[in-house]
């Protein structure tokens, strides 16, 4: 990818530490850029807010008590951050679930390099149209921006978010 290129910036939160560097490396292949990794669904939260990434690939089952789904919930509600969900559950329940939180996608593990892609590349750019489009529909000059369909973000305490992106955090 050429480096004039915004590169993607990509969260990734995997409950096996040798899975997370697979994805990581893959990433990297595909032209993105991997700003964080953890294990835990509250961390998960947390690095969300801190490097503002562009997507957050999420595992379900996690190392702690918050599971994939409701951390995802979280990050969408509190960061408006796409999440797609990277899981070797499809059972029913579980995509019942999952589907609650309305993702941007769903790959199912073993899971091909072409197929995550695929699956973050629609991603994205449904959240490029939806922030390209007023949620108000209208879309003359004289009205708002997209950004003011949105509310102000803030962090876990409620203070203003913070405008810069830190440098790429790795949880294990």
């Amino acid at each position: 990818m050429n480096s004039l290129i915004h590169k993607p910036r990509v969260l990734v939160v995997e409950n096996e530490a040798i899975v997370a560097l697979d994805i990581r490396l893959q990433l990297v292949e595909l032209g993105y850029e991997p700003v964080g990794q953890t294990m835990r669904g509250g961390r998960a939260v947390h690095l969300a807010g801190q490097l503002r990434p562009d997507l957050v690939l999420m595992d379900i089952k996690l190392a702690d008590s918050i599971d994939g789904v409701a951390a995802a919930q979280a990050i969408q509600t509190l960061y408006a951050i796409p999440v797609v969900f990277l899981s070797a559950f499809s059972e029913h329940e579980v995509m019942a679930r999952a589907r609650l939180v309305k993702p941007y996608g769903y790959i199912v593990k073993p899971f091909s390099q072409w197929e995550m892609r695929t699956v973050m590349e629609i991603a994205l750019y449904k959240r490029k149209e939806e922030l390209d489009t007023c949620c108000c529909g209208l879309h003359s000059n004289s009205h708002h921006t997209a950004e003011d369909c949105f509310p102000p973000l803030t962090d876990d305490l409620g203070l203003p978010a913070l405008t810069e992106r830190p440098q790429g955090s790795i949880d294990h």
